[in-house]
């Protein structure tokens, strides 16, 4: 029941990350330091959260690709690896929601959940449209591969929404971007090709989608349903989101090194 090109690439994967728990660079950077002294309601939780990630990307340093981006060469490069991870993801991000949807919720955090659900059905056509007027092939978005830690960022999602929702709820500030920060992969896109505004325009259609039904406030709603969360929750919640940040961070740095092994 299961393609075998798929099995093949996880027993890869998991080859890579056991080799990789040897690099000096493989410690932990950041974890989360919330103290945690009484119990909160989800919206305020949730407020919290976004501080703290904040700070955690601003301990892991500066963006791993704003390097790459002075190389012009390589920062097309970059851009069109970029959104192709993104479309890769973006193929597989409803299976990540699918656990949500028996969960027996409340009505209005139900019908919350199952909304997006429905929202995000074939938005992997945005993201494949995206790649095409970046100048990649059908054929080599057909062939193409997540890397490592994007295949392991979906199936972290997928595990969180069955096993804790509310982890899920909040990771949406990196699935969809943390409310008022501008630092998004269409950002990166104008700052890569800035002569190059109606193919921008063009990219940041799925961006705007999202603006207009209110994606990046997502998290935001459905914690604001959720009344109280406890302080044991609210510690592996925490701790979850801080490794969230690095690994989106890492997402990035893996990335950029995969590229400049690529033009090199």
């Amino acid at each position: 029941m299961v393609d075998p090109t798929v099995v093949s690439q996880y027993l890869a994967a998991f080859d890579r990350l056991v080799r990789e728990t040897f690099e000096p660079s493989a410690p932990r950077r950041t974890r989360s330091t919330r103290i945690t002294t009484r119990p909160l309601p989800g919206i305020n939780f949730i407020l919290d959260l976004e501080h703290e990630v904040t700070q955690h990307l601003a301990r892991l340093g500066d963006h791993p690709a704003l390097g790459a981006m002075t190389n012009t060469a390589m920062a097309r490069r970059l851009i069109q690896e970029a959104f192709l991870q993104e479309y890769l993801v973006t193929c597989r991000f409803i299976d990540t929601i699918a656990p949500l949807l028996s969960k027996r919720f409340p009505d209005p955090l139900r019908e919350s959940v199952h909304r997006y659900f429905a929202e995000e059905i074939g938005h992997e056509t945005f993201e494949r449209e995206n790649c095409l007027r970046l100048g990649l092939t059908p054929q080599h978005i057909d062939d193409a591969r997540p890397l490592l830690l994007h295949l392991a960022f979906v199936d972290i999602l997928t595990v969180l929404a069955r096993e804790s929702p509310i982890s899920f709820f909040c990771a949406s500030m990196f699935t969809e971007g943390l409310i008022g920060s501008h630092d998004s992969l269409v950002s990166l896109a104008l700052q890569a090709l800035p002569n190059e505004s109606e193919l921008v325009r063009g990219i940041s259609e799925h961006a705007e989608l999202n603006e207009e039904i209110d994606h990046r406030g997502v998290g935001r709603d459905w914690m604001s349903r959720v009344l109280i969360v406890d302080e044991t929750v609210q510690h592996e919640v925490s701790e979850m989101l801080a490794y969230l940040a690095e690994l989106n961070w890492r997402m990035w740095q893996q990335l950029v090194r995969f590229v400049t092994a690529g033009t090199s």
